[in-house]
């Protein structure tokens, strides 16, 4: 869910940069990046996507064949680049975490099932009662293990009463 709301919002400072870059292309009319890439002739929103791409190319390892012209367009270029090192290194780095947590909770969620499996043996279970008890804390123990309760929450005990 993290990643879906980090990877919206990288989008929206592309759309923000590409509107900026698109901006700054169609001021200079006479020397910017729209004139020298030949697609000045070209609909609004060509020239959007275009910039969308040169936006996105900035915050990734891709390639475009837009660059800067002007010293306007060179020193926003700049700047964008530095932007994109700082947020694509946190979003390269936010989804290394979110990874090794799920890694961590599957690798949580194995040890318990091994661990049950050795009681059983040691305790001599049956396996027909051994995978009606695994069935059983799957369904019941396991998808909600997770789960938030109230009681877990120490700042709502200063809420008032008639909020709860």
């Amino acid at each position: 869910y993290s990643i879906t709301i980090e990877l919206a919002c990288v989008l929206l400072i592309n759309h923000w940069v590409a509107c900026g870059w698109a901006l700054i292309g169609l001021s200079d009319v006479h020397e910017g990046w729209i004139e020298s890439s030949d697609i000045a002739d070209h609909s609004g929103p060509y020239i959007y996507a275009t910039s969308l791409h040169w936006s996105l190319t900035q915050f990734t390892p891709a390639a475009t064949n837009i660059h800067a012209h002007t010293s306007v367009e060179r020193s926003y270029s700049i700047c964008v680049i530095l932007v994109a090192l700082l947020i694509f290194s946190s979003f390269v780095s936010s989804m290394t975490t979110t990874m090794q947590r799920l890694h961590a909770m599957q690798t949580d969620h194995e040890y318990q099932e091994i661990e049950l499996r050795t009681f059983f043996v040691e305790n001599n279970i049956s396996r027909e009662l051994g995978a009606q008890v695994s069935k059983f804390l799957r369904k019941n123990h396991f998808s909600h293990q997770k789960r938030t309760h109230e009681a877990d929450l120490k700042f709502l005990e200063v809420i008032p009463g008639y909020l709860r």
